[in-house]
């Protein structure tokens, strides 16, 4: 993911189309697209700030029970996703692969099997 252009970049694209200079001979003034230009208006106009926002990530979709997968991974400790998707389908929660491993990711849990089979940090 790219890096959000920085502050003095965008109050001097700002301070120049205040002063009159259209957006196109702005955009290509400073190498940005005419699009960024519009979008750092409007966000000025409806915000009255031209900071950058945040960026990027999203929590994935929970299960809805966290101690449920919890006991599943303590239960099964051999399982793996497609076994534990299948175990919470089951249970009527129907939930793809990769939200499952961030799930157990961000419960503390760990996929990965030791030498004894157990699921290391289960």
């Amino acid at each position: 993911m790219g890096k959000a252009y920085s502050m003095d970049l965008r109050e001097r694209v700002i301070a120049d189309v205040d002063a009159g200079l259209s957006v196109a001979l702005a955009a290509r003034k400073y190498r940005v697209s005419e699009w960024w230009v519009h979008v750092l208006k409007k966000k000025r106009r409806e915000t009255g700030s031209i900071a950058a926002g945040r960026q990027g990530g999203h929590k994935p979709r929970a299960v809805g029970d966290a101690g449920l997968l919890k006991r599943l991974v303590h239960e099964n400790p051999d399982a793996t996703l497609t076994e534990l998707q299948a175990l919470l389908k089951g249970r009527q929660v129907d939930i793809k692969v990769t939200t499952l491993w961030y799930n157990l990711k961000y419960a503390g849990l760990s996929v990965k099997k030791n030498r004894a089979r157990r699921r290391t940090g289960a």
